[in-house]
């Protein structure tokens, strides 16, 4: 009698638990379904309604699968010839985003809401295309839905190449992760993509034209190995992802080779190497500020370097001005033609009464002597209003605002640098006339074996070198 009463209360304590695992799966099934519907309403606003040809979604006990067909039609060209008949209108290509979705609170051998296993795949090719891509796999993308709302991402190119008439695009796995917090916004990501490289060197006549050499594309090839790639941050609304965060990028090599249009000698134009990149992005109440160094070595054409660097700034960019842009130009506002609505010059007033500033400084190192060039804008005080939607801004701008560029460089790059550029490099007593001639005419300065100079516009007026100038007059 005990053993039957322990039977029962098992049977009954199993049952309870498969019957609430059905219930929550249930349940994560229908969360799922709404977060499916959304994704697509969101998708529809930003590239037009236009560009979904069907979407369904079939919602299982466990299990539910989503398709979605986004379809574009490619542009048709006009006959030359009035008499000619016009040609068929070409089939439109469609992208298969197909989704299989695995319920909660065990999806996929995992305790979460849901896991979706996302594929794409392209239909509609025309023969010769589907040739050219039948080495190319479509793009995975895996995302699990914990209970708390947050997600965590993963990204899968596989190993592929392109190759159409000798040109060759060529890549290794590209793997990415990544977790987004549940409110949707605070985003965390790392990528790694060991080797792609693009190569037209090899091209065949028949991408170029046989009688006329000369007309050929310019042949050229490109390598990157070692690419990875971090970022953090918080996404703003509107601003395609734009928000506060830190980003980090490093390439082992990147190395770019031409051999002109026709039959020539492969040379090297790009050999760079352990570039490193940091890029920052910090914002306030109604402002946005962007940072970026960078830092390389490598030949950029003859020239070798032991080191280039750059620092780039935008500050006190308008987010409101921004957010009015990126609506306007986003492809659903193109389609509907409501890109019009908003253009820079409506944004114009909001940006320049930011105050906003930009500045570019770059220094390089070569054979143990370094030089430096800095340029940069910014708006000290703003037009009024008034002003500003007449029209005539532009001047007024340029009374509040300045302009300024600066370098320093040793003369012993002088030669080099003329040579880079194909003409034939000075003796050392032309070079000591020509900066002679150009330090008496003011436009130069000279300080040992370094060649500096300066232009900048404050409150309307050139200076050259710290003294005024006629400079070019900006309307």
């Amino acid at each position: 009698m005990q053993s039957t009463k322990t039977a029962l209360a098992v049977g009954a304590a199993v049952a309870t638990a498969a019957a609430a695992y059905a219930g929550a799966s249930w349940y994560s099934g229908r969360q799922a379904e709404q977060a499916y519907h959304q994704a697509i309403t969101d998708l529809s606003a930003f590239i037009g309604p236009q560009a979904i040809a069907a979407q369904e979604y079939r919602r299982g006990f466990f299990s539910s699968q989503g398709r979605l067909t986004l379809q574009w039609t490619p542009a048709t060209q006009d006959g030359e010839d009035e008499d000619q008949a016009a040609p068929a209108p070409p089939a439109p290509v469609r992208l298969m985003v197909t989704s299989q979705v695995r319920h909660g609170p065990l999806a996929g051998a995992r305790l979460a809401a849901a896991a979706v296993e996302t594929r794409f795949a392209l239909e509609g090719l025309d023969e010769h295309t589907r040739q050219a891509l039948s080495n190319m796999q479509g793009l995975q993308l895996t995302a699990v839905r914990h209970f708390g709302g947050a997600s965590d991402l993963r990204l899968r190119l596989p190993a592929g190449e392109v190759v159409v008439d000798g040109t060759a695009l060529r890549w290794q796995e590209l793997t990415g992760e990544g977790s987004l917090d549940s409110s949707g916004k605070r985003v965390s990501a790392r990528m790694a993509w060991p080797e792609w490289s693009f190569d037209s060197l090899s091209a065949t006549a028949a991408a170029g034209d046989e009688e006329d050499p000369e007309a050929r594309p310019e042949r050229f090839a490109i390598t990157l190995r070692g690419m990875t790639s971090t970022f953090e941050g918080e996404m703003i609304d509107g601003l395609w992802g734009l928000g506060p965060g830190k980003a980090r990028l490093q390439v082992g090599s990147l190395q770019t080779r031409s051999a002109g249009a026709v039959d020539a000698p492969v040379r090297t134009v790009l050999d760079l190497r352990e570039l490193e990149a940091e890029s920052d992005i910090v914002t306030d109440q109604a402002t946005l500020g962007y940072s970026t160094r960078a830092q390389v070595v490598g030949s950029i054409g003859p020239i070798q370097f032991d080191s280039l660097k750059l620092h780039e700034q935008y500050q006190r960019v308008d987010i409101e001005a921004l957010r009015g842009l990126m609506r306007a130009f986003a492809p659903g506002q193109q389609e509907a033609g409501e890109a019009g609505g908003y253009t820079l010059v409506d944004a114009a007033p909001r940006l320049i009464a930011a105050l906003p500033s930009y500045r570019m400084q770059i220094e390089a190192t070569t054979q143990g002597q370094t030089g430096r060039l800095e340029y940069g804008a910014q708006v000290n005080s703003a037009p009024p209003v008034e002003q500003l939607a007449g029209g005539a801004w532009l001047p007024a701008l340029l009374q509040g605002g300045a302009l300024d560029a600066s370098m320093q460089m040793p003369k012993a790059w002088v030669g080099p640098l003329m040579g880079a550029t194909g003409r034939p490099a000075p003796s050392d007593e032309e070079l000591q006339q020509l900066l002679a001639a150009a330090e008496s005419s003011g436009y130069v300065r000279l300080q040992g074996e370094q060649i500096s100079g300066s232009r900048a516009l404050r409150g309307g007026q050139w200076t050259l070198n710290g003294k005024p100038f006629a400079g070019p007059q900006l309307h």
